[in-house]
This record gives structure tokens, C-alpha cells and sequence, in this order.
């Protein structure tokens, strides 16, 4: 019973990456605007600041419908201890997925595990907004090939640069220069041009 559970719980997380993946890349990417997960998510990007932390996601109804939607068929093949896990396993990945989303955007990564998971997001933004979808992991670019060249560094706009990124002057703190260069002169003033920009799916300009 306890393999089982287990095992029902750890596809449920398995299921979710390849879920995070596809809604980013074909959902929220692949539409360009089109629709309104599309526009939301785009709008992050014209402001990557505006992310929810854990406590304030509204979101609980998708959260019962994600469980159901795995927990259901999970229970009908393998039984209801193991599709009940497995949908616990999906929404565990949803809510590690958000916590995690916003932990990037506005707190500093603590060691090479998190850097790598932080800057791989973050050429995401500034870099190539198709490639680079898995947030939770890079398991699934690697599979489709949809990772995309690493730079050297990651050139962030200085009006869209992370709290954690910079120094009181504006500059890179110095344990991130090896990763992260900050371009452009203009402060933290977001225009048209960012949110035109974002729901064309462009990466954003320097100045």
C-alpha cells in the first residue's frame, strides 16, 4: 500500500512538470495574447515584479480541480490510495511551482542548486521568452529541445531588475556579476513600450 502511494504520489509531481511546461510553452507562449492565461502571463513579463506569493494565490479552485482532474482517472487504473496520491502529488507541484515562481523574482537564491534554477528562469525573461519553460525544473526542455543557448550572462534592463540583484547604486552585487550584467540607463519606470512589447512576446529592450 505504502509503494503505491507512493508511487501515485510521485507521478502526480511528474504529471504536474510536464503540465507546467505545456500551459507555459503552448498556453501562455504559443498564443501570444490569445487568450486571457496568455495576457496575464504576458503582463508578467512586461513587469516581472507583479508575482503572488504563496499565501495571496487566489487560486484554490483551480488547485480542487487539478487534484480532481488527476485524482479521478488515477483512482479508476490504480485504485483510490494511489489516485488520491497522485493528485495530491499534482497539486504539491502546483504549490511548489508558485512558491518557488515568486521566491525568484524577489528573494536571493542560497546556493548553486537554486542559482541555476533562478538564472535558467531568468535568461527566460531577458533573454528568449521561447525557450527555458520549465520553471520547476529543466527536465522537459531538455526533452524537446527547447532549453536554448546559455549566455555567458544575463543581460537584465536596469528598469526591470530584481531587488536581490542590485547593490544601492544599481549596480550587480558582486557575488551575481559572474551571471547577471544590468543594461541600459533607464530607472524603474515601466512605459507602453514594455507591455507592447510583452504581449508580442518580445524580450524587453535595454534602455
Amino acid at each position: 500500500m505504502i509503494g503505491r502511494i507512493a508511487a501515485g504520489a510521485a507521478t502526480g509531481l511528474a504529471l504536474w512538470t510536464a503540465t507546467e511546461y505545456g500551459v507555459h510553452r503552448w498556453v501562455m507562449h504559443g498564443r501570444a495574447g490569445g487568450n486571457r492565461f496568455s495576457v496575464e502571463h504576458l503582463e508578467h513579463h512586461a513587469d516581472p515584479d507583479h508575482t503572488l506569493p504563496l499565501g495571496l494565490d487566489r487560486t484554490l479552485l483551480w488547485r480542487a480541480a487539478g487534484l480532481a482532474a488527476v485524482a479521478v482517472p488515477g483512482s479508476a487504473i490504480a485504485g483510490p490510495a494511489a489516485g488520491i496520491a497522485a493528485g495530491a502529488g499534482f497539486t504539491a507541484g502546483y504549490l511548489g511551482y508558485t512558491d518557488l515562481h515568486h521566491r525568484i523574482h524577489h528573494r536571493a537564491p542560497r546556493n548553486p542548486l537554486t542559482r541555476a534554477i533562478w538564472r535558467r528562469h531568468l535568461r527566460h525573461h531577458f533573454g528568449n521568452p521561447h525557450s527555458a519553460y520549465g520553471v520547476t525544473t529543466g527536465l522537459w526542455d531538455e526533452v524537446l529541445h527547447t532549453g536554448g543557448r546559455a549566455p555567458e550572462r544575463v543581460k537584465v534592463p536596469r528598469r526591470l531588475a530584481m531587488s536581490w540583484l542590485t547593490d544601492g547604486s544599481g549596480a550587480v552585487r558582486e557575488e551575481y556579476a559572474d551571471e547577471y550584467e544590468i543594461v541600459g540607463r533607464t530607472q524603474r519606470t515601466l512605459g507602453p513600450d514594455d507591455r507592447s512589447r510583452a504581449l508580442a512576446d518580445l524580450v524587453p529592450t535595454a534602455e
